[in-house]
């Protein structure tokens, strides 16, 4: 029922192809307004946000980077070291 306003996809190793062009493509032409990005291989996340009908990124991080910021949530930052908690 409708479009979603974000959809966050985490990459596995076997769909790097399918997250990153094929489906990025579909929610671009779905107009979902923010698409998340999630990459654990490389404890990284990129946002992109639909501009004139085709996304843009408009965030990015890894875990030396520090935080993220939403478009579609304003005041909304996460700090991937959260995310990626390293474990002992």
């Amino acid at each position: 029922m409708g479009v979603p306003d974000l959809i966050i996809e985490i990459i596995s190793p076997t769909s790097i192809i399918r997250d990153r062009i094929e489906k990025k493509n579909l929610y671009e032409r779905m107009t979902v307004q923010e698409y998340w990005l999630v990459d654990p291989q490389y404890e990284a996340i990129e946002i992109y946000t639909l501009q004139n009908n085709r996304y843009e990124l408009f965030s990015a991080a890894t875990t030396f980077e520090g935080a993220f910021k939403s478009a579609l949530f304003d005041g909304l930052s996460i700090n991937l070291n959260d995310i990626f908690a390293v474990t002992a």
